[in-house]
């Protein structure tokens, strides 16, 4: 087995080995920590909030200001806390348990279609002239299930295309894809 990029998708950055441990329902040491680093991603967050926190908690208190900051910013990190955790624990125990799924139909490749207002006209975000779009995949007969996927991944995809997926299923990360040609 070599431990080299995936010559298909490499986007997706996974490893021969990877896809033949999850042909063999497991996960690699590697895919772990991949997905535990894609589970904090809200964790960060939360903690960007509370070190926002504690420097207004700081300035209130030296400058003598209205409490109204502090109170605003743990109303704003409490769901920031509780999206993390929840997220992190979901995670964790499908990593626990090594529980994977495989899903396997054609792709539906689509991005947020959220508008942008400029000075002179609307227009809609794409991938390509905006790094900050939201890529999405579904399969199609999936019954709804989507995965977030970045704009790389999003460009190394064709649609309407066959694939096989397999993810961690509660919070859908895809660990390795395989096109069906």
């Amino acid at each position: 087995m070599t431990s080299s990029q995936h010559p298909d998708m490499p986007a997706f950055d996974f490893t021969d080995e990877d896809l033949q441990a999850n042909y063999n329902h497991r996960i690699t040491e590697r895919q772990k920590q991949k997905a535990l680093s894609h589970a904090s991603d809200y964790i960060w967050l939360a903690k960007a909030g509370w070190d926002l926190f504690c420097i207004f908690a700081v300035v209130t208190l030296i400058e003598a200001q209205f409490v109204g900051f502090m109170v605003s910013c743990v109303l704003l990190n409490l769901p920031l806390t509780f999206i993390g955790l929840v997220e992190r624990h979901k995670t964790m125990s499908n990593l626990r348990q090594a529980r994977i799924e495989l899903i396997e139909g054609y792709s539906v490749l689509y991005f947020n279609k959220f508008k942008r207002y400029s000075f002179f006209h609307w227009n809609l975000r794409n991938p390509e002239t905006h790094g900050y779009t939201r890529c999405f995949l579904e399969i199609q007969g999936s019954a709804g299930i989507k995965f977030n996927i970045t704009i790389p991944q999003y460009h190394a995809l064709r649609d309407l295309q066959p694939y096989k997926v397999f993810y961690i299923p509660t919070v859908k990360y895809i660990l390795s894809i395989e096109p069906l040609f």
